[in-house]
């Protein structure tokens, strides 16, 4: 390992250790009276006509009545089913809208020779739907679509449209509560168990993309099964599970005769929790092994979601700016540990990730590395509030939603929402022992991203990130031109309004 690799390790290890309503409603009760009813009984010397009336006509709908249900009772014998909504289930529909636009805002002149001209873009990053229930006090499910589109693109001439008629598939999920030993076990579609930034949900992540390692090295959500537990006084929780690795979010499926097989685990301690949250230690680590038994992709960019040239040295579209092509692997193995301080409105957050591939086929063993170091603060005084049981972060609640209203004698009353600065560092390394001949375009990948967020209220947000990202090639972009050691430099500015429900 290189001595600036490692001091950059010593470094974010050292910086993570350091710093390592209910509300009341009442009703009264509503007496719903039929009118036209009312009105004949008030009439003089009609009231036992109305009476006969009313009776006979109650008489004909409780008729009518009990022919549907007879007809409804003789379905469910001949189909099988049963009325279980009213009292075994419980179920919430919600979603989210995430829009992102991204300006390259500078290039040096290496980037531009490796990377081409880079464009701007718009994009629905996420158009999403759920339905989401829970039944019988231990049973719960989630079914999650992306209406945003999957990653393949039309070449329209000059300009590039994603597809937008590909429906991918999120969390998909089906679990159970208070199993012995074991907690809470899920089967389905979800992300693997490592990771505190991973394990945090896309709308509660404090910067537009996950940090570089995060993106490069662990997988999208798999097809698996998973057990979380916690101890009774929820310092420590535990969880781990078995995923089949590679399957595509917009197809769903994957056909091999050795489908391989991907084991995570995850252990962490939080030896400090109080004022509700505004005091948290958080620590842990996580094992990855994947057995690929194929060829397997290791890429990294810039913390964007889109990065497309026009003139690069790959062809036009897409691109990646580290990227090991397939690799032809045996297995790999990712090793991770993780750190988290919350005290009041300050927080930081680091992890480290340390990996390695096992070759086959003539194709060389490889060092995965990487790490990110992140704070934030909320000028508002508000702080990240962190789940013990799962050990992750949800929800901010600004301490007043914003508003702007005016108010009866005429003055302006007005909420600021909650605002919330940030800071991270990323890096990436996919290089050592990997052989240039062999890969696209292998090196370093660097990130420092700066971020405002505003919270309008629990459900809204606005996002704004600046990114400055340097990178250090070695070897053959496509194969046929050698990089040789170069350097590029890339600033980004990129923003987002974003809404669940």
């Amino acid at each position: 390992m290189h001595g600036r690799t490692v001091h950059w390790l010593a470094c974010t290890l050292a910086a993570a250790v350091v710093f390592g309503a209910c509300g009341l409603a009442s009703a009264q009760d509503a007496i719903l009276m039929d009118p036209g009813y009312a009105m004949a009984t008030s009439q003089p010397g009609a009231a036992a006509t109305n009476r006969l009336v009313s009776t006979s006509y109650t008489s004909e709908l409780e008729a009518r009545v009990a022919a549907l249900e007879s007809a409804l009772q003789d379905d469910e014998e001949e189909n099988g089913w049963e009325d279980v909504s009213a009292e075994g289930w419980s179920h919430r529909v919600g979603g989210a809208v995430h829009l992102d636009t991204a300006f390259m805002a500078h290039q040096d002149d290496a980037s531009g020779a490796v990377l081409g001209d880079l464009r701007n873009y718009f994009e629905a990053r996420r158009l999403r739907l759920f339905v989401a229930g829970e039944g019988y006090g231990v049973y719960d499910y989630k079914l999650e679509v992306d209406f945003a589109g999957g990653d393949d693109y039309w070449d329209r001439g000059s300009r590039f449209q994603f597809r937008d008629d590909l429906v991918e598939l999120k969390d998909a999920y089906v679990g159970i509560h208070e199993i012995p030993w074991l907690g809470y076990v899920r089967a389905g579609h979800f992300y693997e168990v490592t990771s505190l930034e991973q394990q945090t949900h896309e709308n509660f992540i404090t910067f537009m993309e996950r940090s570089l390692p995060v993106l490069a090295f662990h997988p999208r959500r798999q097809f698996g099964i998973a057990a979380y537990n916690y101890t009774d006084d929820e310092q420590f929780t535990i969880s781990g599970g078995a995923f089949l690795p590679d399957i595509n979010e917009e197809h769903k499926e994957l056909f091999d005769d050795e489908l391989g097989i991907d084991m995570a685990s995850r252990v962490t301690w939080n030896p400090w929790y109080t004022a509700e949250g505004r005091g948290v230690l958080h620590v842990g680590g996580g094992y990855s092994f994947v057995d690929v038994r194929g060829t397997h992709t290791f890429r990294a960019n810039p913390e964007i979601h889109r990065v497309v040239n026009t003139d690069g040295v790959e062809p036009d579209g897409e691109i990646s700016v580290l990227n090991t092509g397939a690799l032809t692997i045996d297995r790999y193995t990712m090793l991770n540990f993780e750190s988290a301080l919350v005290y009041g409105p300050f927080s930081i957050q680091s992890e480290i990730f340390l990996g390695d591939t096992k070759g086959e086929a003539g194709q060389a063993d490889s060092d995965l590395y990487g790490a990110y170091v992140m704070g934030s603060y909320f000028l508002t005084g508000e702080h990240r509030p962190y789940c013990r049981q799962r050990a992750k972060f949800g929800r901010v609640v600004p301490f007043t939603n914003f508003f702007v209203v005016r108010t009866a004698d005429g003055s302006i009353q007005s909420g600021l929402g909650a605002w919330e600065l940030a800071a991270r560092w990323s890096w990436v390394e996919i290089r050592d022992n990997i052989d240039p001949a062999t890969v696209q375009s292998a090196g370093s990948l660097n990130d420092v991203t700066l971020g405002v967020n505003w919270y309008l209220n629990p459900n809204a947000r606005v996002m704004f990130n600046y990114i400055h990202s340097w990178a250090d090639w070695r070897g053959p972009n496509d194969g046929n031109n050698a990089l040789g050691d170069t350097n590029g430099e890339t600033d980004i500015l990129a923003a987002r309004v974003q809404v669940d429900f």
